[in-house]
C-alpha cells in the first residue's frame, strides 16, 4: 500500500511539473473532486466547477487580490 502511495505522489509531482501548478493546489482539486464525486455529472458542469475551484485555490482560497 505505501509503494501504491509514494508512486501516486511521484506522479502526481510530474504533471505538477510539466504544466507548472503547484502541488498543493493540485492535491485540493482531488481532494474537492472526491469529495463532490461527479459521476452523475455532465461533463460541462465538471469542467465549469473545476475551472471555479482552480481559481478559488489559485487566488489564496478566495481572498481579495
Amino acid at each position: 500500500m505505501r509503494n501504491m502511495k509514494e508512486k501516486e505522489i511521484q506522479l502526481l509531482s510530474k504533471v505538477c511539473r510539466e504544466h507548472d501548478l503547484p502541488m498543493k493546489l493540485v492535491a485540493e482539486l482531488l481532494k474537492s473532486a472526491t469529495k463532490f464525486s461527479y459521476e452523475n455529472t455532465a461533463e460541462s458542469a465538471r469542467l465549469k466547477d473545476y475551472s471555479d475551484l482552480i481559481d478559488y485555490y489559485g487566488k489564496g482560497k478566495g481572498d481579495s487580490q
